[in-house]
């Protein structure tokens, strides 16, 4: 038999592995909190950028729908497609091909009568001509 003191070195041996156990996991939960709670703040911050597209959509109904709807020279899209296009992507920040579900959804949704949707390279190519790239893209190095 095991003296009373033995015993106890036991139980302490165990509730020290228990408690062990228990600050993993509860690490563990704190990163899995701390990446949840970024998770939810570029969420809001994404529906913040999309309310103001709206706005923004909502503030250029009223402006001259042909000028808005006329294409731009030598190109087969409307100032405004090709601006709503950039503010999602800079704005909201949906990747490119995001960008183009969205646009398609709301062409079906609003009832737009667009013959065309963007394509993502579209897109690509009207960011970099606005400059707006060049925030993203990593520096020029010379070798």
């Amino acid at each position: 038999m095991k003296s009373k003191e033995e015993q106890l070195t036991e139980k302490l041996k165990a509730a020290e592995l228990n408690l062990q156990t228990e600050k993993a996991k509860n690490k563990s939960l704190q990163r899995q909190n701390r990446s949840l709670e970024n998770r939810l703040g570029t969420g809001m911050k994404q529906s913040e950028a999309l309310k103001a597209v709206c706005s923004v959509l909502k503030k250029t109904e009223g402006l001259n729908r042909t000028i808005a709807q006329e294409p731009i020279r030598r190109h087969q899209y409307s100032v405004g497609i090709v601006s709503l296009s950039l503010e999602l992507y800079v704005r909201a920040r949906c990747g490119f091909r995001g960008a183009v579900d969205i646009l398609s959804h709301m062409n079906e949704s609003f009832g737009w009568k667009l013959k065309k949707i963007p394509s993502r390279n579209s897109i690509e190519n009207w960011v970099r001509k606005s400059g707006c790239s060049i925030y993203k893209e990593p520096a020029y190095t010379n070798p």
